[in-house]
C-alpha cells in the first residue's frame, strides 16, 4: 500500500476491524441466549445490546476510515482522528445520557461507570489534539488507542450482558 499509511498500520486496522466484527456477531449470540418465551427484555439487556453494537460497529467503520481518507490525498491521520474524535464524543454523550437517565438500572455500579468515561475523554482529547495539528508523532497511536478502547468497551459490555442473562435465566 502506498501513501500515508504503511502496510503494517493498514494490517493492524484490518485486524481490529475483524475482531470488532466478531463482537458484533457475538451480539447475535447474546440475543439468542437471552431470548425468552415471552420476548420481554429488561432495560439492561436492551441497552446492553445497543451499546455492544454501537461500540463494535463504530470500530469496524472507523478501522476503514483512514484507508478511505488516504484515497482522497488529504492528511490521513488529522482527518481520521478528527472524525473519530467527534464520533467518539457523540457516543460517550449518548451512553452517558442513557446511563444517567436510568441510573438505578445500570449493568455496572455507578463508580465503575466513571472509569470508562474518564478514559474515553482522554482518548477523545488526544484524537482532537492530533486533528488540530498537535502531537502529530502520536497520530496513529491516538487513533489506534481509540479503536482499542471502543473494542474494550464492547468486550466489557458483552461480559456484562452474559452475566445479566445468566442472572435472569435459571
Amino acid at each position: 500500500m502506498t501513501g500515508d499509511i504503511p502496510v503494517e498500520q493498514a494490517d493492524t486496522l484490518r485486524t481490529i476491524a475483524e475482531v470488532a466484527t466478531a463482537f458484533a456477531g457475538f451480539s447475535g449470540v447474546v440475543v439468542a441466549l437471552g431470548s425468552r418465551a415471552d420476548r420481554e427484555w429488561s432495560y439492561n439487556a436492551t441497552m446492553g445490546i445497543r451499546f455492544l453494537l454501537a461500540f463494535s460497529l463504530s470500530v469496524v467503520f472507523f478501522a476503514f476510515v483512514p484507508l478511505l481518507v488516504e484515497a482522497t490525498g488529504t492528511p490521513v491521520w488529522r482527518i481520521s482522528n478528527g472524525l473519530f474524535g467527534v464520533h467518539h464524543l457523540a457516543l460517550l454523550v449518548w451512553v452517558s445520557d442513557r446511563s444517567i437517565r436510568n441510573i438505578n438500572d445500570l449493568l455496572v455500579p455507578l463508580w465503575l461507570f466513571f472509569i470508562p468515561a474518564t478514559v474515553g475523554l482522554v482518548s477523545i482529547a488526544l484524537m482532537l489534539l492530533v486533528a488540530a495539528g498537535f502531537l502529530q508523532s502520536l497520530s496513529f497511536f491516538a487513533y489506534l488507542a481509540g479503536l482499542v478502547w471502543l473494542l474494550a468497551l464492547a468486550m466489557m459490555m458483552f461480559v456484562a450482558l452474559l452475566s445479566e442473562f445468566r442472572r435472569v435465566v435459571p
